[in-house]
């Protein structure tokens, strides 16, 4: 993790990887609303791709561990904006 002019920029994330149908489906069920995903030639990957933050850096420098899940941070999330 290198410095950008003399800043460091962090991941900060759960370590556990969600594909965005996964996002899309859990966003969906936590507000109720339905949701869809458009999807095109090479886009078709979308479904079975997942990402995964690294936040080893921040664990590192900061002794910090993830107390919240991906869905626990989206019901919080709603629950403030909606």
């Amino acid at each position: 993790n290198k410095p950008f002019n003399g800043l460091k920029i962090y991941n900060l994330s759960t370590g556990i990887g969600t594909s965005v149908s996964e996002l899309v489906e859990l966003i969906s069920k936590t507000t109720k609303k339905k949701l869809f995903i458009k999807l095109s030639g090479e886009n078709d990957k979308i479904k079975i791709n997942k990402a995964v933050g690294d936040n080893s850096s921040f664990k590192k420098d900061y002794a910090w561990e993830p107390t919240y899940s991906l869905k626990k941070g989206i019901e919080v999330c709603k629950d403030y904006y909606l």
